[in-house]
């Protein structure tokens, strides 16, 4: 029996954020054929994958915003050359800088978010623009550069796909991944049908922030309740600081009572918080790295059976269809309380709203998603059915 081929698997966890269920997939369906090594910033990611010690490799990070990468790289290519891995996953754009200083023959890119997200082309202080937005212009050619050097990029959607078309990557190295659901999400069966005769529950999952429609939500909600409409609100996130945020503002809109707050919670407990719901909300002011990559939740509440409450920008309504698998509103209180008030009196229809969103769910359930995920690692990889590559460099 031919030994596994090892890999080294990087991730970035960003901190106070629910989920990674999507490279937890990734791992787990790599496991499969190769000896897998997550490789992260944080400790806690070996708990989350749910890794022995001997699986797992930290690279601490250092706080200081400027020499994150540099300190990062190093340490990557430290370890890379001490360990010398047969091949190397990316599991985050945010390490496609690196991939131009690496001299490794088998690496692959997951592109799960657009170079201006973290590397914007304007600047909040006007009086910075002249240093921060040239640094980021050359960190954005950094991040494309990175993503031609590799052995295939994983865009999650066809517009970040197109997009790095645009930026001269070869098409042929490139191969669309959804991000993939866990079946554990499929428990619309499990849940109580909507009858009317209760609050619609509504649960939002993810970061939480005035950008992503912290205020927005609560305060229309807020208003959808002075004129007799019945809400409850889930809220899923953190960081605890945005929670005592939303504390203070829920206490003053007079709804804390309809307002239920909740820490970041490891991926394999979302679903029962999905259960509970009859809704699930995706909002994001209409920022442009958000109209690249569309949110892990969007996905996990269809596949769950959640009709979705989302804002409008173009990585919502690629999916949602207003009226059909969920309900479409402008990003503003005014229109978010109007659709509440929508929905609420026309509440008789969330159960066949519910069967449309898990319909469209169903496509990126990871057992459908996993085959071209690891079918496009061995081709871009040359590896033959034995297990072993073909590739003499």
């Amino acid at each position: 029996m031919n030994k596994k081929p090892r890999i080294a698997f990087f991730t970035w966890i960003y901190p106070n954020c629910p989920g990674y269920n999507d490279f937890n997939n990734r791992v787990q369906s790599l496991s499969e054929d190769f000896e897998v090594t997550v490789v992260s910033n944080t400790p806690d990611a070996r708990v989350h994958f749910g890794l022995p010690q001997e699986r797992f490799h930290h690279i601490p990070c250092i706080r200081e915003p400027w020499p994150i990468l540099t300190h990062y790289l190093v340490q990557t290519n430290r370890y890379l050359m001490n360990t010398k891995p047969f091949g190397v996953f990316f599991c985050n754009s945010f390490f496609a800088p690196f991939l131009p200083f690496l001299k490794h023959p088998r690496t692959a890119l997951y592109w799960n978010e657009h170079p201006s997200h973290a590397y914007p082309a304007k600047s909040r202080w006007s009086a910075l623009s002249p240093i921060v937005l040239p640094r980021n212009g050359a960190m954005r050619a950094l991040y494309y550069k990175g993503a031609r050097a590799a052995n295939v990029v994983m865009p999650i959607g066809e517009r970040l796909k197109d997009d790095l078309i645009k930026h001269r990557v070869p098409t042929e190295r490139i191969v669309c991944v959804a991000m993939g659901v866990d079946a554990r999400f499929q428990v619309a069966g499990s849940r109580e049908p909507y009858r009317g005769d209760r609050p619609i529950h509504l649960v939002y999952v993810g970061s939480i922030s005035e950008d992503r429609g912290r205020n927005i939500m609560l305060e229309a909600l807020a208003q959808a309740k002075s004129e007799g409409a019945q809400f409850r609100l889930t809220l899923v996130g953190g960081p605890p600081q945005e929670l005592a945020i939303c504390h203070h503002l829920a206490q003053s809109l007079n709804i804390r009572s309809d307002v239920s707050l909740h820490d970041a919670v490891p991926g394999n407990r979302i679903p029962d918080y999905l259960l509970r719901a009859d809704m699930g909300i995706c909002i994001w002011a209409n920022k442009p790295h958000w109209n690249y990559n569309p949110p892990t939740k969007l996905f996990e509440y269809l596949v769950s059976g959640l009709p979705v409450f989302a804002s409008r920008i173009k990585t919502h309504t690629d999916t949602i269809t207003d009226g059909y698998n969920g309900i479409v509103f402008d990003y503003d209180v005014g229109s978010m309380k109007e659709a509440l008030l929508n929905i609420w009196h026309s509440r008789e229809k969330l159960p066949e709203l519910s069967a449309h969103a898990a319909e469209s769910g169903a496509d990126y359930l990871w057992p459908m998603v996993k085959h071209r995920f690891i079918n496009a690692i061995k081709s871009k990889w040359r590896i033959e059915e034995n297990g072993v590559s073909n590739d003499r460099i």
